[in-house]
């Protein structure tokens, strides 16, 4: 029995040697797959039916304040600026994101089983932008004046909460931007919806001597109570 166990042995250490040769030849000799050939976005989409959203088109908006009237008895938001002022500021928005959000879990867990989470409230991060800044400093000081109205600094107070809050959409546009393929309201895929928002800091804006080519930028942080989504089936 130990001649024939050894003889089995020796066989299959052969037969693995044959084999490994073999795949060491298809590694060395066979058929290479072109370089970086499953990387290419390109062609992955072209040998897919669906089409994919494209994070440069989009649109932002800001809105005049829901509330007509806050604690000073008007709407101070609506009172500074106006709608023709809104929409140079969407227009100029350079980027965003979509807003996150997360769930606040509760551990429980019952007698001999193992624990698991729920869900006991959710947790909305602040929402940011950057745009563009015309010569003349109009964006700049626009969110300058909407911060202004949310803090009394002479009376170390905070203004009415109303008179300063309006809402905001992202929109996320669909893939063709054609105009004669598009009609009212129906070139976005997807929006949400921020409410009650109001810009929380103001980024600082670098001034450089040897950045004579470049455009000026801003970065806003907005803090928001919510948001919610919508889909557009148009």
């Amino acid at each position: 029995m130990s001649i024939l166990t050894k003889g089995y042995s020796i066989g299959s250490q052969v037969y693995g040697g044959i084999e490994t040769l073999g795949n060491l030849s298809d590694q060395f000799f066979g058929k290479k797959e072109e370089l970086g050939r499953r990387g290419k976005l390109d062609d992955f989409i072209s040998n897919t039916s669906m089409a994919f959203a494209r994070p440069s088109h989009f649109r932002f908006r800001i809105y005049p304040s829901a509330s007509m009237v806050g604690g000073s008895g008007i709407n101070w938001f609506n009172g500074m600026f106006s709608s023709k002022s809104l929409s140079v500021i969407n227009l100029l928005c350079d980027s965003t994101t979509l807003p996150d959000v997360a769930t606040v879990p509760l551990t429980g867990s019952g007698g001999a089983e193992f624990p698991w989470d729920i869900t006991k409230g959710v947790a909305y991060a602040t929402q940011s932008a950057s745009f563009y800044v015309a010569e003349d400093m109009f964006q700049k000081k626009f969110f300058d004046d909407w911060l202004e109205l949310t803090y009394n600094k002479n009376a170390g107070q905070p203004y009415y909460y109303n008179d300063y809050t309006t809402n905001l959409e992202i929109f996320q546009l669909k893939g063709t931007l054609d105009d004669k393929l598009l009609t009212g309201d129906n070139d976005w895929t997807y929006k949400v919806k921020l409410y009650n928002v109001y810009p929380k800091s103001i980024a600082p804006m670098t001034l450089d001597w040897s950045s004579s080519n470049a455009v000026q930028k801003m970065s806003v942080t907005f803090h928001y109570t919510h948001w919610d989504s919508e889909i557009n089936s148009k």
